[in-house]
């Protein structure tokens, strides 16, 4: 079985859009498939409206006068922020007819569908728009259904989806203050070791954020730039990867594949040992999915060819960069690589209850070192406490600089895990955030998966984070 980690990364549907030509007779009338690819390219852009002047240029240039003006602006407002998070966070987009308009469905760490049809004359603008957060996930009508959850009940709530079997650890921030952080169910059930909050779990490729910000670091350093192409750190970079720059490796124009395992010598595409030269001569010789710069895929593989530039770059290993420029000075104790590690005991790991096993016990200590399949975008341990403080450091200004910090981004709902066991969940902002590390993760639509989408709608709502508790 492949044990890959779970990527839910910001992912534009464009090369999907094609499938909206099925849509042709919406409204009754042919459309043409540029101009619902225009609707649909809005509406994935609304996962970088940052305030409320971006909101209202996508009202102004892509919403009907009759549905601003039938709509409650409040309400108007957060649906459309509530769509933005859900497209900054999903890693699965589907485009699909449905009546006489279209479903924009986004999969990730807030599952939504997006169902809007457009006006039958020119310019053709959103005329209907409504959401769905209440979507089956692959597990069917059978999938896990987790109640509403409100700021008055949010502990009590907690404690009913531990006993419902949720096990994990949760800190939500409400308005910059920790308003819960706690541990359920069990980390080891044979010891009887309950999670709490100095538990460590697999945070899968939520290991990009840190590679994201050594990158960043070490341009504000003047170590790189990101408009340079990679055949400056790569002298034997091929002709057709010789224009693709970092900038295209850190936002998905690389053109590079998702992963660079090879089924003929990889027993498990995560886990088996290869170095950074293997990986790097791996990723530099695949096939392009498109000329860099000409399209948009998500690649785990181009955030491992980052990991190789943050060595070459900076002149030490990517492990003991994070541990000396990252780890070490925001105090992040729990944060780590999978194998053993003297900074990381093993008795603090959450052991993995998922479909597949790696060790025994199926903790991260037990799955050999970080190999270079998955260096800079996977491989790595933490827990919610680390990575609330790692959220702190990064947007306080006083790690990055102003233009990293535009550059790195707030506000997304990102994921990361593994079918080892392991799901963590978060919102990319300190001040209004809920950050869920699960180790009984059986896939998506379990109930870490929906539990985690409630408390995400709740933080996204925006409801009363100004009120006293």
């Amino acid at each position: 079985m492949r044990r890959r980690v779970l990527a839910i990364r910001s992912v534009c549907a464009l090369a999907l859009c094609a499938m909206a030509c099925l849509a042709g007779g919406t409204n009754g009338r042919e459309l043409s498939e540029e101009t619902i690819r225009t609707r649909i390219r809005a509406i994935e852009s609304l996962a970088g409206a940052k305030d409320e002047q971006a909101l209202q240029s996508f009202i102004d240039d892509h919403l009907s006068g009759s549905l601003v003006e039938s709509t409650d602006r409040e309400e108007l407002l957060s649906m459309l922020r509530t769509i933005g998070r859900a497209a900054a966070g999903a890693g699965d987009v589907m485009v699909s007819p449905a009546g006489e308009g279209i479903v924009l469905s986004l999969r990730g760490a807030l599952d939504l569908d997006v169902r809007f049809a457009l006006e039958e004359d020119e310019p053709h603008r959103i005329a209907a728009l409504t959401i769905d957060t209440e979507v089956e996930g692959p597990g069917g009508p059978e999938a896990v259904s987790v109640a509403p959850i409100a700021w008055d009940d949010l502990a009590a709530r907690l404690e009913e989806e531990e006993e419902a079997g949720f096990s994990g650890t949760v800190l939500v921030v409400r308005d910059g203050r920790v308003v819960l952080h706690e541990g359920y169910g069990m980390a080891d059930s044979q010891r009887g070791t309950p999670n709490t909050r100095e538990t460590i779990y697999c945070i899968g490729s939520t290991a990009i954020d840190f590679t994201r910000a050594a990158v960043l670091l070490l341009m504000d350093e003047g170590k790189l730039r990101l408009s340079e192409p990679v055949s400056r750190f790569f002298s034997d970079t091929p002709p057709d990867k010789a224009s693709m720059t970092i900038a295209q490796l850190m936002t998905g124009r690389s053109g590079l594949p998702d992963f660079h395992h090879d089924p003929d010598k990889d027993a498990d595409y995560d886990l088996t040992w290869i170095d950074r030269g293997e990986a790097v001569r791996r990723i530099l010789a695949a096939p392009l999915l498109f000329a860099p710069g000409e399209g948009e895929a998500h690649s785990h593989s181009a955030f491992v060819l980052l990991a190789a530039v943050v060595e070459t770059a900076s002149g030490m290993s990517y492990r003991d960069f994070l541990r000396e420029r990252f780890f070490e000075p925001l105090g992040l104790g729990s944060t780590g690589f999978y194998g053993p590690d003297p900074h990381l005991p093993a008795e603090r790991m959450a052991v993995g209850y998922g479909p597949s096993r790696a060790g025994e016990p199926n903790i991260p200590a037990n799955w050999g070192p970080t190999s270079w399949l998955v260096m800079g975008s996977g491989g790595m341990v933490s827990n919610p406490g680390d990575m609330h403080r790692w959220l702190e450091a990064v947007h306080s200004g006083g790690l990055l600089s102003g233009e990293a910090i535009d550059l790195y981004g707030r506000g997304n709902v990102l994921a990361g895990g593994s079918d080892r066991g392991f799901l963590f969940i978060y919102i990319d902002d300190p001040l209004n955030t809920v950050l869920l590390s699960s180790n009984a993760h059986a896939g998506r639509g379990d109930r870490a998966s929906a539990l985690a989408r409630a408390l995400v709608g709740l933080v996204a709502s925006g409801d009363g984070g100004d009120k006293e508790e």
